[in-house]
């Protein structure tokens, strides 16, 4: 009785220590291994396009890529569903979540630009970088996808939707 508690434990361990280093061989990944490179397919718009173009592509996409323009490809902003939201929502609905900012950039409320709705602050990734170091800043700014750039232009895309695919790969190979 003894010995099977003990294997039960050693097994208990072992699946634990099986995480961990899949956990560590996930973190070492490098962005360029996992992105969505399919161009074509990324949700990207010009900055001097009209915003019915943006809300036609958010029927389907959580979020719009804003480049200068689309032969350069410089990622200078990004408009999600969230945006649309507090675009749609009635007036002096603003939450308690929203930060100074977020609150004066929606007072007019009343934009036909792209770039009166876009965030400008993107927070970016490059190829080089590893999934750890994703993950680190997908967590610390609240945010699920990332544009990938190289020397500023846009090469595609990393969502915690394909990171999870990535990891559900490599846990699955045991």
């Amino acid at each position: 009785m003894g010995k099977e508690k003990r294997t039960v434990k050693l097994k208990s361990k072992a699946k634990k220590t099986r995480h961990i280093n899949n956990l560590a061989e996930f973190y070492r990944h490098k962005v360029r291994d996992i992105m969505d490179r399919r161009f074509w397919d990324l949700p990207i718009v010009s900055r001097d396009d009209d915003i019915i173009h943006v809300i036609a592509i958010l029927r389907s996409q959580y979020h719009v890529w804003i480049v200068n323009n689309l032969k350069d490809r410089e990622v200078c902003g990004v408009i999600t569903e969230h945006d649309i939201l507090n675009l749609l929502a009635p007036r002096g609905s603003t939450s308690h979540l929203f930060s100074l900012s977020d609150v004066n950039r929606w007072k007019g409320r009343t934009t036909s630009t792209i770039g009166g709705l876009m965030c400008s602050r993107v927070v970016t990734a490059e190829p080089g970088d590893t999934i750890q170091s994703v993950l680190l800043k997908m967590k610390k700014y609240s945010i699920r996808r990332l544009p990938v750039t190289k020397n500023r232009k846009l090469v595609g895309e990393v969502t915690l939707h394909t990171l999870l695919n990535k990891y559900y790969d490599i846990i699955s190979q045991e």
